[in-house]
């Protein structure tokens, strides 16, 4: 009988069983959980990154808001001036001189190198808070918004002195009675200022005039050379919201693109970020949680891997027990007993086993050993039976043989009790006659 006990095939183990259901237990829920956590992750970094955009975009509009709207302030504040009205319809050099040092004044405030310019009815510029040459205006478009009565802010112009990129910013100057134009003051600013402002702020801001081209932006300067580029087409263009966000497919990635109108000068301040950076960013969320995971996966490897031999152990040692038993031989073994769960019990149970079993085989070899000396015994007194059998019976045929010769002589006796008796029969009728 063979009694080594047969291999397991690997998989059929116990141990590799527990640990691969340990494993399942733990890396189940982590992928799937992984799984939620990169989907929430991207869909809340995209509704994030939306709402971070657009919020930074209202910051760049309230910059350029909060230009536009102190402009507006410091051009009025000339415009009603007495000093101004009086300097337009006299053209008196000494007041002059008077309202460009209070446009002096408010160019200082604003400290950016910008210059105010105050015109009269007819585009000629009077006063110059710089002292380049006075030109005439009368062709440019804001200059003829303004005379209407609007505040106006253009688009970007070309100077046809400096060949700047610019914008202007203008009013217009009403007489004494409030009631008829006499003049337009405007302030320009450099677009360079813009793409300062941007850069320091943002990665990909820019800046969309009200005629729908691009007048700056924060990767870039943009100079008098340049072609424009027009966005009239683009969504900010053609609708009617004041800020919204949506996905730009027209880059060379897909972009989100948050805009803000500004009310005052009516262009688009925009802010993009790419799609993939922000899904990027909740992958690399993902990426981390998921590292964190195979840690903890390793170490439930590890705990399994312990428990699955704390388990098997036992169970080997007694496998090894019962192939012993199998041979005959009552093994015991001195470990695991000292465990206090259900294999150390098992452990001292198959030792009591062992021992219980033993004893058994020890009574039932001794008993057989009293049969064979009682079986030794009868066959002593069965041959000894025999023997005096034999001898009875010799006796008995002796016994025989001897009652046979006495019954043939007993025989002769008789037959010649009849001879004589006929004898005697003879004589007396011999005798009568």
């Amino acid at each position: 009988m063979d009694s080594k006990p047969k291999r397991l095939f690997k998989f059929d183990s116990i141990k590799t069983k527990l640990i691969i259901t340990m494993l399942l237990i733990a890396s189940i829920p982590l992928v799937i959980s992984v799984i939620i956590n990169y989907n929430t992750s991207t869909r809340k970094a995209k509704v994030d990154a939306q709402e971070a955009l657009l919020t930074e975009t209202r910051y760049i509009e309230a910059e350029i808001g909060t230009i536009f709207s102190n402009t507006v302030k410091s051009l009025k504040a000339i415009a009603t001036s007495p000093t101004t009205i009086d300097a337009i319809t006299n053209k008196n050099q000494t007041v002059i001189d008077g309202v460009k040092k209070q446009m002096e004044q408010i160019d200082n405030e604003f400290a950016d190198g910008n210059v105010m310019v105050v015109s009269d009815i007819n585009g000629q510029m009077l006063i110059r808070s710089d002292n380049s040459e006075l030109t005439n205006i009368a062709s440019r478009s804001y200059f003829k918004d303004a005379i209407k009565g609007n505040v106006v802010v253009s688009p970007v112009l070309i100077s046809n002195s400096t060949k700047i990129r610019s914008i202007s910013v203008a009013l217009p100057i009403y007489d004494a009675s409030g009631r008829s134009v006499i003049g337009v003051i405007h302030r320009n600013y450099n677009m360079d200022d813009f793409h300062s402002l941007l850069a320091a702020n943002t990665d990909e801001a820019f800046v969309i005039d009200n005629d729908g081209y691009l007048a700056a932006h924060a990767q870039y300067s943009i100079s008098a050379q340049d072609e424009p580029t027009s966005f009239k087409d683009s969504p900010y263009m053609t609708t009617t919201k004041k800020e919204d966000v949506f996905i730009s497919t027209k880059m060379e990635t897909p972009k989100y693109v948050a805009y803000v109108k500004e009310p005052i000068s009516g262009f688009t301040i925009c802010n993009a970020v790419s799609v993939n950076d922000v899904i990027s960013q909740a992958r690399r969320s993902a990426f981390a949680i998921l590292g964190v995971g195979l840690l903890l996966l390793i170490v439930v490897a590890l705990v399994s891997l312990r428990l699955a031999i704390g388990f098997t152990k036992p169970i080997i040692e007694m496998d090894g027990i019962l192939a012993q038993l199998a041979d005959g031989r009552f093994m015991r073994t001195d470990k695991y007993i000292n465990r206090n769960d259900e294999f150390g019990q098992m452990v001292r149970n198959s030792n009591t086993v062992m021992n219980r079993l033993e004893e058994i085989v020890t009574e039932i070899k001794a008993s057989s050993e009293k049969v064979d000396t009682s079986s030794d015994g009868l066959s002593v007194m069965a041959t000894q039976i025999a023997a005096t059998t034999e001898t009875v019976a010799e006796a008995v045929q002796e016994i025989a043989q001897g009652a046979t010769d006495q019954a043939l002589s007993i025989q002769r006796s008789a037959e010649h009790t009849g001879k004589i008796t006929n004898a005697v029969e003879n004589v007396r009728e011999s005798a009568s006659e």
